[in-house]
């Protein structure tokens, strides 16, 4: 008998392998390629070989020892590659890292600890089946606003109530700890069910949680980074991306070059589970989706207000009203506040920053902080200034002035009061920043212009774009538009010689 079987290596066809008895579709083996033993996974039926079956090498042994790699787990992977135009080779490598086949070699040996209980988790969960509204009965949902945490605990709340677990993915550490503290402050009773899955987590502790979710046990809440979305999940009820927008999301190295959040879509479908996607100020692919219905649009009640008081650097320039990079309007504010102060540096050095703040407001000890940092910062302040929003602004990116607006929205939610410098107080992010913070229930405005202008030039989300990269300096070679383009055609054109990042962001 003949598979294809799928090594973790960068090969652009699945070699064919001979057995002497079945083998099951998902089985991990040992094989030997270019005199070299790999695990590997079979793939799919070979009926009939197109070479010679003399030159067939056979499998050297099975691996009953480790899981099968589930049809889910498969139809992601294929996804990932057919997608993002990678090998399904490079999938399996990020997917299956080494240490993590290692340690799957000890899942076996628990199968009948975990047996009962499984079974009857099994029972509890088909009592129930197709229960969840959100997974089966209702599109995904795009949660916009502040205070999310809420909503996303009653959603996990239900979820578990199923006997399923949820995932909930956060850009970067700091959002997995602040999700973690809320949902355990909101549902104690979940305490033992909430697992921080990244590198902090031991090796014996990520296996544990591997087996609980992959034979279906105890339903978990897992908070995880992007890579979280590789774990093997059998009953999976529910898919939370906090913070939707944010770049983190998108894998940048090592290749397959995925966006999470599109990736969590993926997921949920394949699993027929609730999707929520969450952000003061969603990602316009978000936006556009809810737009042409194929997800729901939530807009949730402001809970905080933010005055907003724009600067325009030139003008006080001319009439000598600034001191270095503060205006003289900015400095008064800053001295009438009697509560912290945030001063966001832009183009400054940390220490050009706090040097000019040593001079200009003595006494006071104001945080100084990057664009990035004061978007990302725990507490709130009574004031936070930005020395000059121009920075936010990049001609060469289309993307720029919704990074910006979403940059700006979340230093609005972490302030009381907004004073942004600029050298164009006329441009339209600020507008639409007004516009944001302002109460409403509808598609936002400010959505519906910059969609427009997408639309008008022909770009993402309208169009796939695809960036041929040099491998080694990543410097961008050519930008095309995908339209009716195969994975094969561009493999074949540029797979060989260059980097290839499909929906850059």
């Amino acid at each position: 008998m003949y598979y294809h079987l799928l090594l973790p290596l960068k090969l652009d066809w699945l070699p064919v392998y001979s057995a002497e008895h079945p083998l099951r579709i998902g089985e991990r083996v040992q094989v030997m390629f270019s005199h070299r033993e790999y695990t590997a996974v079979v793939w799919k039926e070979c009926p009939e070989p197109e070479m010679d079956a003399r030159d067939i090498r056979p499998v050297l042994s099975e691996h009953n020892e480790i899981e099968d790699i589930s049809p889910q787990e498969m139809a992601l992977w294929d996804f990932v590659s057919s997608y993002y135009m990678c090998s399904l080779g490079q999938v399996y490598a990020m997917a299956q890292p080494k240490f993590k086949a290692l340690g799957e070699r000890v899942l076996k040996k628990a199968l009948k600890q975990y047996s009962l209980e499984s079974s009857a988790q099994d029972s509890k969960a088909d009592i129930g089946s197709g229960a969840l509204g959100l997974a089966e009965t209702e599109k995904p949902l795009l949660l916009m606003g502040s205070g999310r945490a809420e909503f996303y605990c009653k959603s996990i709340a239900e979820c578990l109530e199923k006997g399923k677990s949820a995932l909930v993915l956060a850009p970067e550490r700091e959002g997995q700890l602040a999700l973690r503290e809320e949902i355990g402050k909101q549902l104690p009773q979940a305490q033992e069910s909430i697992v921080l899955y990244d590198t902090s987590l031991s090796m014996a502790r990520r296996r544990d949680v591997e087996l609980c979710l992959k034979l279906g046990g105890k339903p978990l809440v897992v908070i995880g980074l992007r890579s979280a979305l590789f774990l093997s999940f059998s009953k999976l009820g529910l898919v939370i991306v906090d913070n939707e927008h944010d770049a983190l999301y998108k894998q940048s190295e090592p290749a397959p070059y995925y966006n999470a959040r599109d990736l969590a879509a993926v997921l949920a479908r394949i699993h027929s589970s609730g999707l929520i996607l969450g952000s003061e100020c969603p990602s316009l692919e978000s936006l556009y989706n809810c737009s042409k219905g194929k997800w729901l649009l939530k807009r949730l009640p402001s809970r905080a207000e933010c005055e907003l008081q724009i600067i325009d650097i030139a003008a006080e320039k001319r009439k000598r009203g600034m001191k270095g990079d503060f205006s003289i309007k900015m400095l008064e504010e800053i001295e009438k506040s009697q509560e912290q102060i945030r001063i966001v540096r832009s183009f400054l050095s940390e220490e050009a920053a706090a040097e000019q703040c040593g001079k200009l407001l003595p006494g006071r000890d104001p945080q100084i902080l990057s664009a990035r940092q004061a978007a990302k910062a725990s507490t709130k302040v009574g004031l936070c200034c930005i020395l000059n929003a121009d920075s936010l602004f990049d001609a060469q990116d289309f993307r720029s002035d919704e990074k910006a607006l979403q940059l700006l929205c979340s230093l609005s939610l972490r302030c009381d009061k907004l004073i942004v410098q600029s050298r164009t107080p006329e441009h339209p992010v600020f507008g639409m920043l007004r516009e944001l913070l302002m109460p409403g229930n509808g598609f936002p405005l400010y959505a519906s212009r910059l969609l427009g202008e997408r639309q008008q030039f022909k770009l993402p989300p309208f169009v796939r774009l695809l960036d041929i990269k040099d491998p080694k300096t990543s410097m961008l070679v050519k930008r095309i538009g995908l339209d009716n383009t195969t994975k094969e055609e561009i493999s074949l054109k540029y797979g060989k010689l260059y980097k290839i990042d499909v929906d850059p962001i």
